[in-house]
């Protein structure tokens, strides 16, 4: 289908496998696409602002709940269009280039995991946590104080909260927003091959808490029908969008995003019409307004600066 062209292109910059044979109809249709816009693919950066941490000994040692939690952030994160990245323990280093970190549920932390990410949000970092994240270390062995307890105290705040109640503060120049729960939908639930991604039914509150955590504004700002997902690349001297749609019954209309910076043209190539068409935006202030009326399933959007 060429959602899944789509989707291939945008998250993974590549077109992915088309089979032994040379490819034809859909298939060929995006691979001469990216052929012939190969330079938006390479000699470029991810600009996401907003990681969700995969912690082995977190997913390894309950690869129930904390599965259901990751997947379920990183669909509530997609569905409303906040471009992110899926990140792991090697990763951790590299907090510095985002301005929040997702713990969603990732129960065991060792130490020096935990210290890193104290000192991200010391730094000004934004930090979302949810139920037991920091709970265990890593060995899956029970701590005297959670991750979340110890940050509490450090602050010269409660250091027994209740893990009912949602809780939001600074912490060193950081902020740090406790979630009790990542809120299951009604229905089965399945893993691995057979999964089944599910939006939250706190969708709402999980986007609130990313955007305050961050405490300043995100670089790419959507709004979007929830079938339509984003990513956002740099390359030197501009910026790179990619819209893409897993509806495959009608178009989407009514996008709009705020990118905030300035810059000098706009315009956008997509597979599913010819050419290159100048894009028309709107500077209200120090932000850049696009406005898309009309999306079929793939779009890349660049930002000359």
């Amino acid at each position: 289908k060429p959602q899944d062209f789509a989707e291939n292109l945008a998250l993974n910059r590549t077109i992915g496998f088309l089979g032994i044979e040379l490819p034809d109809g859909t298939g060929k249709k995006y691979l001469d696409f990216w052929l012939a816009n190969k330079d938006l693919y390479i000699n470029m950066k991810g600009a996401e602002k907003v990681a969700v941490l995969r912690s082995y000994p977190s997913m390894a040692y309950n690869n129930l709940e904390t599965q259901i939690a990751v997947n379920m952030s990183e669909q509530a994160l997609q569905q409303r269009q906040i471009p992110f990245d899926i990140i792991f323990d090697q990763q951790l280093n590299q907090l510095d280039k985002y301005f929040v970190l997702v713990l969603a549920n990732q129960e065991s932390l060792t130490d020096k995991s935990i210290e890193v990410i104290k000192q991200f949000v010391k730094n000004g970092g934004g930090l979302v946590l949810t139920e037991n994240t920091g709970k265990f270390d890593g060995w899956r062995r029970l701590r005297e104080k959670s991750m979340y307890q110890e940050i509490l105290s450090e602050s010269k705040l409660d250091d027994n909260p209740s893990l009912k109640e949602e809780k939001m503060f600074t912490y060193g120049n950081g902020h740090v927003i406790y979630l009790p729960l990542i809120i299951k939908p009604k229905g089965e639930v399945k893993l691995g091959f057979e999964s089944i991604w599910m939006m939250p039914e706190n969708t709402n509150e999980l986007e609130s808490a990313v955007y305050w955590a961050a405490g300043r504004r995100l670089p790419l700002q959507v709004k979007a029908p929830d079938w339509v997902g984003i990513s956002h690349d740099e390359q030197e001297g501009r910026e790179i969008i990619h819209l893409f749609s897993y509806n495959n019954t009608k178009n989407a209309g009514g996008i709009t995003l705020e990118y905030n910076g300035k810059v000098k043209k706009a315009w956008a190539v997509s597979p599913d019409y010819e050419g290159k068409k100048t894009i028309p935006f709107t500077a209200e202030g120090g932000t850049t307004v696009i406005r898309v009326s009309d999306l079929a399933v793939y779009e890349i959007i660049v930002l000359e600066k």
